[in-house]
């Protein structure tokens, strides 16, 4: 080997590299230069026994089916070095072949190292916290960085310590150490020493905690749920036990809470559970547990479980009439009818108790496929945010954007009851029997969709009697100048002609009669702006210029892209309000210049979207706009508009 040729070390179990002089290379091991995601992708793999697909994949870690490969490809190289390999099977996805033991290490000890942006912060506080005090150098042979790139990193670790009220010290002698309080070091280090894939906990970071100890405590906890007959969904539990793992490993260490107390009232036999569960792992593991361990695990876990033999009948009633309120709201405020399915009602109440509980501790609950939610629901996600605000006005708790996530889901569940739908008559020259069976077929495989009636070709006045959205004809109609749109197909029967028609109606109909009506050459232009806010604002001043939009309405979209951010992918982002008031609803489009950051993407189309709940019935314009912006190809001809009338005829698919 020569000198420049490196090869792997282990050292105080961490990997790192040496050459072949013996000196070692500085932040350029293989395992250091796995990002987290790339972590995470590899812990998956090791969990699947057979092959996962790349869309699975992505759609568990929340990032695109595209990065996913990519990441296959970095770790494809990486693992060679232990002799395991990803291998492609045809038409299932990708699987691990070799010694998985071997990959175990590097994802549950010391060996789990991040490189990329705040993942090399979290390094160096863990090593801190594992250490309590631990000199420059100490520090500096742990993470196989120089103290010049530690002494480097300082201002950015103490940065992010203060998020927690918590501090960076340095004593002559001693070395660093974290000041603060117990309970701040307890959120910190379950925040960036435990991490999840596949809905199950994994230590990144907790050092003296081993995984055969949190496996352990993963078995004993929901042997314990399940012998007291509760029902507790995945995303509770995983938090009790990451409160119970963080509680175990700073009481190993003897840093124990003090001055616990229950903040609010709590069922019995959660308590009783909790306690039960703390001192069978306090014995087994030899590890001292006081009564304020077992109060710090119930308070900052938030943990609710239901025993549905015996309910908490009145707190659940509470959150009962809650639901029931704001569905009454939301169908007053768009004229949406959910229809309320008693199961899913109940269920979100439970967990609405639960998440009030986790909020008054402040432990709120990470959500892994936010980005997704957002994209899937975008409406229920504004409803949710509306519930968020209510919740707070009635309870005095406020609810961050994750947890938000998670009321989108359920929100999605609920099936809205048939509101308004396109009117439709058909016109078609065969007999009577053949006519019912296309208005039958129609009707049944086309959603959202109203047949008002079967015609023959020449009574084409009559049909329009009927007042129709759109007409649909077998035949051509001859000499027909009116304002309906006509979907031509000469077999109304196929599937194929039923996917036609599905195809022409979303253009005709949701594109080109509705949604264009939104927007206005005068709230068009090209822009420049240095983040999502200028742009915001830029765009809102044309709406108050030229459509009357009151000032207030441009800032509550302000206050709702803080609370979430409206990037859709594809360089898009629709920011939006959902208000009332005397304003006509409309949609301003600005095309950047230059694309910007955008919460998570980067954005060069921004559709800047005002709703009149008063007056229009809003959620089918709004899902027409996020199904135009989520193709690809579209929007880059968009973005390429030189004019409206130019991005006028992109959009409905006009020849140029």
């Amino acid at each position: 080997m020569t000198t420049n040729e490196w090869k792997i070390i282990r050292k105080g179990g961490i990997i790192g590299t040496e050459r072949s002089d013996g000196t070692q290379k500085e932040s350029e091991s293989m395992i250091q230069d796995l990002t987290q995601k790339q972590i995470q992708l590899l812990n998956c793999l090791m969990h699947q026994e057979n092959a996962i697909g790349a869309d699975e994949l992505a759609k568990r870690l929340g990032i695109s089916a595209r990065t996913v490969m990519r990441y296959l490809s970095v770790l494809a190289e990486e693992l060679e070095t232990f002799g395991v390999c990803i291998s492609q099977k045809r038409g299932q996805g990708y699987v691990l072949e070799g010694d998985r033991a071997a990959l175990k290490p590097l994802l549950t000890q010391k060996e789990y190292r991040q490189k990329d942006g705040d993942k090399r912060i979290h390094e160096m506080i863990l090593e801190i916290i594992d250490q309590d005090e631990i000199t420059i150098e100490k520090l500096s042979e742990a993470m196989f960085l120089s103290p010049s790139t530690l002494n480097k990193m300082t201002p950015d670790v103490k940065e992010f310590l203060g998020r927690y009220n918590l501090t960076l010290s340095g004593k002559p002698h001693y070395g660093l150490s974290i000041t603060g309080g117990e309970t701040e070091i307890r959120t910190l280090l379950g925040d960036i020493g435990l991490d999840y894939c596949n809905a199950r906990l994994v230590n990144t970071g907790i050092y003296n905690i081993s995984e055969e100890e949190l496996n352990r405590v993963d078995r004993l906890v929901f042997d314990r749920i399940q012998e007291y007959g509760l029902i507790v969904a995945d995303m509770d539990l995983n938090n009790l036990i990451a409160r119970i793992v963080v509680a175990l490993s700073r009481s190993r260490k003897g840093r124990h809470v003090t001055g616990m107390s229950l903040t609010a009232p709590v069922t019995g036999h959660n308590y009783q559970m909790i306690l039960s569960i703390m001192e069978t792992l306090g014995q087994e593991l030899d590890i001292e547990i006081t009564e304020e361990e077992c109060l710090y695990v119930m308070v900052y876990s938030g943990f609710i479980g239901y025993d549905l033999n015996v309910a908490d009948a009145e707190g659940c009633r509470e959150m009962r009439r809650f639901v029931d309120d704001f569905l009454d709201e939301i169908s007053r405020l768009t004229g949406i009818n959910y229809d309320r399915d008693e199961k899913v009602m109940n269920v979100l109440s439970l967990h609405l108790k639960a998440l009030m509980q986790r909020a008054r501790a402040g432990n709120y609950s990470p959500n892994p496929i936010i980005a997704q939610i957002k994209n899937r629901y975008p409406l229920e996600m504004n409803y949710a945010i509306l519930m968020a605000q209510r919740f707070e006005e009635r309870f005095g708790v406020s609810i961050n954007e994750d947890e938000i996530g998670y009321l989108t889901v359920y929100l999605g569940v609920y099936e809205p009851q048939a509101g308004e739908r396109v009117k439709a008559v058909i016109l078609c020259n065969y007999g009577i029997g053949t006519s019912q069976m296309i208005l039958e077929k129609i009707q049944s495989e086309i959603q959202n969709i109203l047949i008002c009636g079967v015609y023959p070709v020449r009574y084409l006045d009559l049909a329009l009697d009927r007042k129709p959205d759109v007409i649909l004809s077998a035949v051509p109609v001859e000499n027909y100048g009116g304002d309906v749109p006509v979907i031509v197909s000469h077999d109304l029967l196929s599937e194929k002609a039923i996917a036609g028609i599905q195809e022409q109606l979303w253009q005709k109909i949701y594109i080109e009669k509705e949604l264009m009506r939104y927007f206005d050459p005068d709230c068009f232009g090209h822009i420049d702006a240095a983040d999502r806010f200028q742009a915001i604002e830029k765009l809102g001043g044309l709406l108050v210029e030229k459509k009357g939009i009151g000032r207030e309405v441009v800032d509550a979209i302000g206050k709702r892209e803080r609370i979430s951010s409206t990037e859709v992918g594809n360089l898009v982002a629709v920011p939006h309000v959902l208000t009332q008031g005397t304003f006509s609803s409309c949609i301003a489009i600005g095309i950047l210049n230059h694309p910007i950051q955008w919460g998570n993407e980067r954005v060069q189309m921004v559709f800047l979207a005002c709703f009149n709940q008063s007056r229009d019935q809003y959620a089918r314009i709004f899902r027409t706009l996020y199904k135009v912006v989520h193709s690809d190809e579209l929007v880059r001809r968009l973005i390429q508009a030189e004019n409206f009338q130019e991005f006028q005829t992109i959009m409905c698919r006009r020849e140029l």
